[in-house]
């Protein structure tokens, strides 16, 4: 497969996040940490599950629903046949998010979008082994917590993301916190309050 999705996928999404901040009540960057488990035996065997790291960021609106994006990577070490085979994997996902009624300190939240990975097999010599490029979905729910300036949040998302022509199937499960930094934004005016002479 091309890697025109993903390339499609990382020209749209600095759009998205370029323009969003401008009708958003709140705009947030952050970290995360997720504990992944391959749900592909033959993955789970070679590969094992293990840690994953993240940056992602969110836009929220006023009507409870959001806009997320997150770029995360992974990397792991195989032995088959006596030799040494390293897979390092990146991708770039992009949601639609929506936020539950909670209360002032909590938000549970709810989202879907699409997962664009790219993953690249090196033996001990650095040799490219496999290189794949392949689209998927993603779902995932999560309780965010509204402290002034920082946001700390848990998730569990799953993953299905098709094995593509080199048989790297990385969908499963992921389990992980995170924590986003509130991005100050302009106080929108009240409509009652525009366009009053002083």
């Amino acid at each position: 497969m091309k890697l025109k999705p993903i390339l499609w996928m990382c020209l749209l999404a600095p759009a998205v996040l370029l323009s969003g901040p401008a009708l958003a009540v709140e705009d947030e960057f952050g970290v995360d940490v997720y504990y992944f488990d391959p749900t592909n035996d033959v993955m789970r065997e070679f590969y094992k599950p293990g840690m994953v790291y993240g940056l992602d960021g969110r836009l929220w609106f006023d009507n409870g629903f959001g806009l997320g994006s997150d770029l995360g990577w992974f990397d792991r070490t195989r032995t088959y046949a006596g030799e040494d085979f390293n897979l390092t994997a990146y991708w770039l996902e992009l949601n639609m998010m929506y936020s539950l009624k909670g209360s002032n300190l909590l938000r549970p939240y709810f989202g879907a979008g699409v997962s664009a990975q790219y993953s690249i097999e090196k033996d001990v010599n650095g040799t490219e082994t496999v290189n794949n490029t392949t689209v998927g979905y993603q779902v995932d729910t999560g309780l965010e917590f509204k402290l002034k300036w920082f946001r700390p949040y848990v998730q569990v998302s799953y993953r299905d993301v098709p094995a593509g022509p080199e048989k790297i199937d990385l969908s499963g499960w992921m389990a992980g916190v995170g924590v986003q930094f509130l991005i100050p934004t302009p106080k929108k005016m009240p409509p009652s309050a525009q366009g009053v002479e002083p």
